[in-house]
């Protein structure tokens, strides 16, 4: 377990413990804070081994709560999960040395993650996971010891108004006054979009649009983030009115072979493509009944490239025109029928798959 100080300021009203389930299986006691203005919760020791976690809610009637980082440095192998504390939603799985930009002075914070603000309608749950390996007792030849003696992270958490106009959802970005959320442009993500990268899992509600695992994916001097977990939910598979009818996607990609991956999930959870390497435009199809199709970027801890966009489109047939068959097929009455020895709704496979038209 890891060993972790949680300290929560005297704003916070009430304390209770409750079970949460931990993405590897266990069941750990957290403490769950509710809140009636700002409080900080940090970890202020990192042992070797196990997991800890705290949730942190904006009490009743539910608010918005603002999260930062002011201090961030999390070793490679840790992590920080942070959860939407209401839906369980993915909003970020953090590691890596951050900084927060009124820290960085005029040289700024290359070099340095900038983690953004997080927000979500109720609070948020953090689970702290460690690994078995104590990586403060190194120390890089020629850096300074001090920098590595604060390992560890500290929250700071507030409730917030939300946004108000899309000056305050950066470029491309939306705001819904409803929510108070701000819906980000094309590969970037935070409470106020400034995270030029995605983060957790994101719910788009179009029948169409675009996705990518930054705002400059696929441009030649662009990298990606290491340790990377992203999703796109594709809500308007589930959306009533819509039943059965197909997802078409066209994903260009180019990540680390082997290790990154860009993934293709339907609505109940199989798995229809695992990219790796670099390719496309890969054209995809692949049917739709009645759930929300998910697409799923993941980096480890080394190497990285360019990384994938992917546009899609909520469709009544799996094709319109010859061209929607990956130029080994024909379309014909909605439908591909794919040449021999290629497979899939849009003949992208060489191999057999349970979900082929029937010949």
């Amino acid at each position: 377990r890891a060993a972790v100080a949680v300290a929560v300021a005297a704003a916070a009203v009430e304390t209770t413990r409750h079970k949460v389930d931990y993405d590897h299986g266990g069941v750990e006691d957290v403490s769950l804070v509710r809140l009636s203005a700002a409080a900080k919760v940090g970890v202020a020791a990192e042992a070797a081994g196990g997991a800890a976690a705290v949730a942190v809610s904006a009490g009743a009637p539910p608010q918005l709560v603002e999260l930062t980082f002011p201090r961030f440095f999390v070793w490679q192998g840790d992590r920080v999960v942070v959860r939407d504390a209401a839906s369980g939603d993915l909003i970020a799985t953090l590691s890596g040395e951050a900084k927060a930009k009124d820290e960085c002075g005029v040289a700024g914070c290359a070099g340095y993650l900038t983690w953004p603000p997080l927000v979500a309608p109720a609070g948020f749950s953090f689970v702290f996971e460690s690994d078995h390996f104590d990586e403060a007792v190194y120390v890089p030849p020629g850096a300074e010891p001090s920098r590595f003696s604060a390992a560890g992270f500290l929250a700071s958490l507030r409730l917030a108004p939300g946004c108000s106009t899309d000056k305050s959802c950066g470029p491309g970005g939306v705001c819904r006054p409803e929510s108070g959320l701000c819906e980000c442009g094309v590969g970037r993500s935070g409470a106020d979009c400034s995270y030029a990268s995605c983060l957790g899992v994101r719910t788009l509600h179009g029948a169409s649009g675009v996705l990518a695992s930054s705002a400059r994916a696929l441009e030649p001097r662009e990298r990606y983030v290491n340790d990377a977990v992203c999703g796109w939910r594709l809500a308007a598979g589930e959306e009533t009115g819509r039943g059965r009818g197909f997802l078409r996607l066209s994903i260009e990609y180019d990540v680390e072979p082997s290790f990154d991956f860009v993934e293709v999930y339907d609505g109940s959870g199989t798995q229809h493509a695992q990219l790796s390497g670099a390719g496309g435009p890969v054209l995809l199809t692949i049917p739709v009944d009645g759930g929300a199709p998910l697409i799923r970027f993941t980096s480890d801890g080394a190497g990285r490239r360019s990384g994938f966009r992917a546009s899609y489109e909520f469709t009544a047939a799996a094709c319109d025109t010859h061209a929607d068959c990956s130029g080994r097929g024909a379309c014909v009455r909605g439908l591909c029928a794919c040449e021999p020895g290629t497979h899939g709704l849009s003949c992208d496979s060489k191999y057999c798959l349970a979900y082929n038209p029937p010949a």
